[in-house]
This record gives C-alpha cells, sequence and structure tokens, in this order.
C-alpha cells in the first residue's frame, strides 16, 4: 500500500544501493517471481509501493562482466538502463576505499534523501564490516535496509544448508537485537536468514 506521508518526508532523490546486485537473468517483469535477494524483486515491491527510483547503484562481492548485467536489464525494464549504474569491481568496507557503498552514499545524500541499502553479498565479513558502519556513521542515510543476517540457526542447518553453519558464529537472538536497534534509530530494517 501506498504511504500518503511519503512524499513529504522524501521529497528528494529515490536511490537503492544494491550490494549483492542481480546480473536479472532472463525473467520477464511480470513473471512475479519472488526469489528473495534478487533485486528484481525489490524493483517490483517498491514500483507497487509507488516508489519509482532515480538511480540505482549495484556492487557484487567479485567484479562481473558489465555489458551482460545491462543486456539483462533492459530485456527486464528497458528504463532501468539510463538510472542505473553498476560496478564491475567488488565491494570494500574499508573507510576511504572507493569501493565503499555506504561512504558514497553519505557523500551524496541531502535531506528528504530516501536511500535504501540491500545488503546480501553471501560474505559474511564482509557484510559484518558494512554492517558496523550502517551502525556507527549512517543511520541517519540509510532510510531503509534490507539484509541477509548470516548467522548460526542449528534448525536451518539440519534442513536447509547441508550441514553447514557457514563461516558466522553471530546468534539468532543477536541478530534480532541489532535489528530492533537500527529499528529505534529510525532506519526501516528488514532481514532474513
Amino acid at each position: 500500500p501506498r504511504d500518503p506521508t511519503f512524499a513529504m518526508r522524501y521529497p528528494g532523490r529515490k536511490v537503492f544501493m544494491d550490494l549483492g546486485a542481480t546480473k536479472f537473468g532472463d525473467r520477464p517483469k511480470d513473471s512475479h517471481d519472488t526469489t528473495i535477494g534478487d533485486a528484481r524483486t525489490y524493483e517490483d515491491m517498491f514500483s507497487r509501493m509507488g516508489v519509482e527510483f532515480d538511480m540505482k547503484m549495484g556492487w557484487e562481492v567479485r567484479p562481473f562482466g558489465q555489458q551482460e548485467i545491462f543486456a539483462n536489464m533492459a530485456k527486464y525494464d528497458p528504463t532501468l538502463v539510463g538510472r542505473t549504474c553498476h560496478a564491475v569491481r567488488p565491494a570494500a568496507p574499508a573507510p576511504g576505499h572507493l569501493d565503499n557503498a555506504l561512504e558514497i552514499l553519505a557523500q551524496i545524500w541531502r535531506p528528504g534523501d530516501y536511500f535504501v541499502f540491500k545488503l546480501d553479498i553471501d560474505t559474511p565479513e564482509v557484510e559484518e564490516a558494512f554492517m558496523r558502519v550502517v551502525l556507527d556513521k549512517c543511520p541517519h542515510v540509510v532510510a531503509e535496509l534490507i539484509y541477509e543476517e548470516h548467522c548460526n540457526v542449528p534448525e536451518l542447518v539440519k534442513c536447509c544448508w547441508n550441514g553447514h553453519s557457514g563461516s558466522t558464529s553471530r546468534q539468532y537472538g543477536a541478530a534480532l537485537k541489532r535489528f530492533q536497534h537500527l529499528r529505534k534509530l529510525g532506519v526501516r530494517s528488514h532481514f532474513w536468514v
């Protein structure tokens, strides 16, 4: 549902920063595939809420070919190509690094802007570093956070993760507390494990 106060609260730019960006594949725009983590899902979701992004920026944990991304994006929705910047270098959380997406957001943010930050690069140590930046330096910049939380959930190890708990010792309760804290800071936070 559309929020009638959204335009008043966010009269500025609408920017989607996607760390763990999709290559868009061959899925048609109206196929209603709701693959969690897929940028197309969020493009569709925000569009249904009346949010059209002025700019989308995408990074991955490893580099890949920009031609493939833009060709697939044009098949999905030709209007995305003109308002999307896709980095072909890996995202980096180190302070001062050229590919630190949160520092880029902080530099271009102005009051009234609506910035969505999606973090799903399946590399827990890099994601944790970005989450520390969100918590410590950027809660005023990120209006909405979408995050795949990598935490140790024994029930999922047995049924869904092929017996591996991943490379994190973070417990599910700690993940919930972090997201409660983010919401207290005013960041609309969504996560899955």
